[in-house]
């Protein structure tokens, strides 16, 4: 009985160590709201396998450091960025593209006065972030980053945005439209 006792109390701690997360985890999880369960399915997420237990890592530092990070969003500023999108789509001549995009830069039609702040701790999506990871651990396995350390990957592979733009899928489209096809193996 003594053995059966100490052996439940080892699992408990066992368990108590595997699930147990930072106090900075535990404050982005509080600041997330409702939204904590979509964290929480990332940390689950790379709790399945031990050999994703580097992504799990990462999972956390992003989560952990998430909080201040946010997106615009405004109606104006779609309309603005559709608007650019279609000239680039024209394919003019760089000095008459250039005069289109000093045109509608110029333009006072738009106002940009509907601003809305979106916390990505808030309204950040499990699978964004898990597709975000794991296309960082594949840049991270390309010749240009191969002998970057865990921490400097962290800092400067891994984050899934640069400033304050809008979520989207940019490792995708960098790594279709911007890499050499040499870097793409």
């Amino acid at each position: 009985m003594k053995i059966k006792t100490q052996l439940t109390l080892l699992f408990l701690i066992l368990q108590l160590s595997i699930n147990a997360t930072s106090p900075a985890l535990n404050d982005a999880y509080t600041k997330a709201g409702k939204n904590q369960t979509e964290l929480k399915a990332v940390i689950r997420h790379y709790s399945k396998h031990p050999a994703d237990s580097l992504k799990k890592k990462a999972a956390v530092f992003l989560i952990e450091n998430m909080d201040g990070h946010f997106s615009y969003k405004s109606s104006e500023w779609t309309k603005y960025n559709n608007q650019l999108d279609s000239i680039y789509k024209l394919e003019l001549p760089k000095n008459e593209m250039i005069q289109a995009y000093n045109a509608l830069a110029y333009d006072y039609e738009y106002r940009f006065t509907d601003f809305i702040e979106e916390s990505d701790l808030k309204n950040i999506k499990a699978d964004y972030l898990i597709r975000n990871i794991d296309s960082a651990f594949l840049a991270w396995q390309k010749p240009y980053a191969k002998s970057v350390n865990f921490d400097s990957f962290c800092e400067y592979i891994l984050p899934y945005r640069i400033g304050n733009e809008e979520l989207s899928n940019w490792r995708e489209r960098f790594g279709n439209d911007f890499v050499p096809a040499y870097w793409k193996r």
